[in-house]
């Protein structure tokens, strides 16, 4: 096995996890050698649950949306629980939440800048009654 596998903590030894998505950097696309139908499953119906989410809950809405009625599992399959683990589903949807963290900070961030600056050109413009002093972003 390579060395840049992942240790496995029931055998004792690596095993071989694809990179994340060589492409994008982002660890939440789908990896150069994951099958289409699980990743579409994690992007579709693991990932979007939030922080709350869990296998089970991912598994029935699949469940409801491809075979049209609720599912009474108690668990997830197998088949979904050894796809989890491979993909690293709970890894990379947790990345996903932080990485969406992350853009709504800056983006509110640039939104706080943009009204300091808009307020500054009020204040400068005499509209705020400041009169002489003139105003500058920092």
């Amino acid at each position: 096995m390579s060395s840049d596998g992942v240790w496995d903590m029931k055998n004792g030894d690596l095993r071989d996890v694809p990179a994340m998505n060589e492409a994008s950097g982002r660890m939440w696309d789908r990896w150069s050698s994951e099958p289409a139908r699980w990743f579409y499953r994690f992007d579709t119906f693991y990932r979007p649950l939030g922080p709350e989410r869990n296998l089970l809950a991912s598994y029935r809405m699949w469940h409801q949306a491809e075979k049209g009625r609720k599912s009474t599992a108690v668990s997830a399959p197998t088949s979904w629980r050894e796809a989890a683990e491979r993909w690293q589903w709970a890894e990379r949807a947790e990345a996903w939440d932080v990485g969406m963290r992350l853009e709504r900070l800056k983006e509110e961030d640039e939104a706080r800048r943009r009204n300091r600056e808009r307020r500054i050109a009020l204040l400068n413009s005499g509209v705020g009654g400041v009169g002489g002093v003139t105003l500058y972003y920092v």
